[in-house]
């Protein structure tokens, strides 16, 4: 897939997110959708570790954003942080799919 490609999708995504999408950057966690109300979004960002080499979303600690801020960070990453990349997501239709 291209880039110009690739951002197209993701921007998709971030539109028309759905419970169980996870963003990630550079295949780092950023957020998992929890639930979609209209504009709204509420997502979790923090993790916390399962073991040494697993982790797992930290569930207690949820906000809620708007799609826009979705939307954003598909497109140009966070700005935040020195060579940032687009976020990319694995949506939740594409997860169930893998597990049949």
């Amino acid at each position: 897939m291209s880039y110009d490609r690739d951002k197209k999708v993701m921007r998709v995504y971030a539109e028309n997110p759905e419970p169980g999408d996870y963003w990630n950057e550079c295949l780092s966690p950023i957020c998992v959708v929890i639930e979609v109300a209209g504009e709204n979004i509420r997502v979790c960002r923090k993790t916390m570790p399962v073991d040494d080499d697993h982790w797992t979303w930290d569930l207690r600690d949820t906000e809620v954003a708007q799609k826009s801020w979705l939307i954003q960070h598909a497109e140009s990453g966070d700005r935040c942080l020195p060579n940032a990349h687009s976020w990319a997501a694995s949506p939740m239709s594409f997860c169930l799919l893998t597990k049949r």
